[in-house]
């Protein structure tokens, strides 16, 4: 309603509004009533009544008589915007303001506080001096900052935390299957490695008949035999000599295999070696293996010598590649000991042994093997190091390679009082080491239920675990504490036992207060697993030090690290599909039975 002391606002010009209540001394008469002293950004748009008016960033109605810039505090501009209103109350230039009373108020109730954006009003007197215009500038409260910081750590905490509570389902799922598909596998070994002797007895009957003797029968050979017998003859001459220059051209080939593989522009299957060098390479670390115990003591003395233990590494050659990149050859004060399992599941397992055993030919003294359960023929015949040879050589490598593993040390003892092996303790009560000495270790595969097969088979159970029990991979048993208690008692000075043969997050994994400790060396297993890979370095007093790494190399379009648990539950569904059509008809008797007695 326009002020009683103020002229009738034309049509055209509508008048500011205000109050009386509000102000009670009377308020002069604008000389210029076509202004209004409002300062406007474009004065050609048309102006809002003056009944209803409408704020620019909130478009929230201000209604005539009411304090515009209380209004402002209660529907608040957005962030980044600038606002400008009339004020209201009448201008007093003879009279100076108190800076006491240009602070912003503080809240007087809850939902002030709870305000996220305050508008500060500071009142600028125009150049009329008639009008003091109001400007509103948006300003964050501390209180408001931090609970939204709250609000957005506890967003991500939440997200992180559902994040690795399915990761580790599902890791705890693919470990599952895998142990179940080892059980099942593996108790079909035993016929698998009578089947393997019966045909070698044929292999060996064949080649008596197509042999000339007297007595036998005379027959033709094929070409089949004479293209064998000429490749044989073409092995026997061959012989290779290790050189350091050509270990590091080999180990700079496969690096090179893993780049372009890692782009997708280069096929997996290639061979990286004469096949008549590498039989020669493999029978001459045999024969050097074969001067070795079946446990072999390692010396460490000097305060500068030390010994890394790589746990399981499944023919993945990047991360042998890594270890040896950052932790360099060996040499006396810096030995390697590679706790088996160099083959399976991996795409170079050939070219991870050829490295290794190359290793072994020029530095004898300072790089060490240990045997692992997938150094048998009944186990990498069908975990993909069989087709690995097939794809790059024939069947006669494959046999090579195998016959090489049965030289391979079981157990190494740092300094009498560590002792090293790939999987761990025994079922039998008082095993020793002279035992273990005993073991005629020179076969493809252990025997079935053997001490031998627990060495590489058994693993430790949870904290609260006592005695040993049955292993879900089919093979060694799952040991307590008190059967790690009783070995030592048994073998003094032993306290300490590093083994491998698990997988873990991590890379490592301590058990039993300390007592024993699982390493791990091949990261991102199996290529969805996304785990670290982890090296165990061992100094003279025994004291150790653990670097975990993760050096598989990522390919174009892989997903990033934190979500790879999706490529994870690709694989453990694939993995349930595979057992539930194996299982297919037997589950169709199970739920058959659930319907016919659910219907009764």
């Amino acid at each position: 309603r326009p002020h009683r002391n103020s002229p009738s606002p034309s049509p055209a010009q509508p008048h500011c509004c205000s109050a009386s209540a509000h102000h009670p001394t009377p308020r002069k008469p604008l000389s210029k009533p076509t202004t209004s002293g409002v300062t406007r950004k474009n004065a050609s748009l048309p102006r809002t009544p003056n009944i209803l008016k409408k704020s620019r960033a909130s478009d929230t109605p201000i209604v005539s008589g009411e304090n515009p810039a209380k209004i402002g505090n209660k529907f608040p501009c957005a962030q980044g915007s600038e606002q400008e209103s009339v004020n209201t109350e009448p201008s007093k230039p003879e009279r100076q303001s108190d800076p006491k009373t240009q602070e912003d108020p503080e809240p007087t109730n809850e939902k002030d506080e709870k305000k996220i954006i305050e508008v500060k009003v500071v009142q600028e007197h125009s150049p009329q001096g008639n009008m003091d215009i109001i400007s509103k500038e948006p300003q964050i409260s501390l209180a408001s900052a931090i609970k939204q910081a709250q609000l957005l750590q506890k967003l991500f905490r939440g997200f992180k935390d559902r994040h690795k509570w399915r990761r580790r389902v599902l890791l705890e799922a693919w470990d599952e299957l895998e142990r179940r598909e080892e059980s099942e596998l593996h108790y079909s070994a035993k016929e698998l490695g009578k089947m393997t002797k019966m045909y070698k007895k044929l292999s060996e009957t064949a080649a008596m008949l197509t042999e000339d003797k007297p007595g036998g029968v005379d027959r033709r050979p094929s070409i089949v035999t004479a293209r064998d017998s000429r490749e044989k003859k073409k092995v026997e001459k061959a012989v290779f000599t290790p050189t350091l220059s050509w270990l590091t051209d080999f180990m700079d080939k496969c690096a090179k295999i893993c780049a372009e593989e890692s782009t997708n522009k280069r096929e997996q299957k290639s061979k990286q070696m004469d096949e008549s060098l590498l039989v020669s390479l493999l029978a001459q670390t045999k024969e050097e293996l074969k001067k070795l115990p079946n446990v072999v003591d390692v010396k460490l003395s000097g305060k500068k010598n030390r010994l890394l233990v790589v746990g399981d590494l499944h023919g993945q050659v990047q991360d042998l590649l890594h270890i040896l990149k950052v932790h360099g050859l060996p040499t006396a004060e810096k030995r390697f000991l590679f706790n088996g399992d160099f083959v399976d599941r991996g795409r170079h397992a050939v070219e991870v042994v050829i490295i290794l055993f190359t290793l072994k030919l020029l530095f004898k003294d300072f790089v060490f093997l240990n045997r692992g359960n997938h150094e048998a023929d009944d186990i990498n015949a069908r975990d993909g190091f069989q087709d690995e040879c097939h794809d790059k050589y024939n069947q006669k490598v494959y046999e090579a390679f195998n016959d090489a593993f049965t030289a391979l040390p079981l157990v190494h003892i740092v300094n009498q009082k560590t002792m090293v092996v790939h999987g761990g303790l025994c079922w039998d009560a008082g095993v020793t080491i002279p035992k273990i000495q005993q073991i005629d270790r020179f076969c493809l595969h252990p025997v079935w239920e053997s001490v031998m097969e627990d060495l590489l088979w058994s693993d430790p159970g949870g904290p609260k675990h006592n005695g040993a029990s049955q292993n879900d991979r089919g093979c060694g048993c799952i040991f307590g504490e008190d059967i790690v208690d009783e070995f030592f008692d048994d073998n003094p000075p032993l306290n300490f036992i590093i083994r491998s043969h698990e997988k873990k997050e991590h890379g490592f994994e301590k058990h039993f207060h300390g007592k024993l400790v699982t390493i791990f060396s091949a990261s991102n297993y199996c290529g969805d697993n996304g785990n670290d890979g982890a090296v165990l370095e061992l100094f003279p007093s025994l004291e150790y030090k653990i670097h975990t790494f993760y050096a598989t190399p990522q390919r174009e379009g892989d997903i990033k690290f934190s979500d790879r648990y999706c490529t994870l539950s690709a694989s453990v569904a694939a993995k349930l599909i595979h057992r539930i059509a194996e299982n297919r008809l037997a589950l169709l008797d199970y739920y058959s039975k659930c319907v016919n007695a659910q219907s009764v």
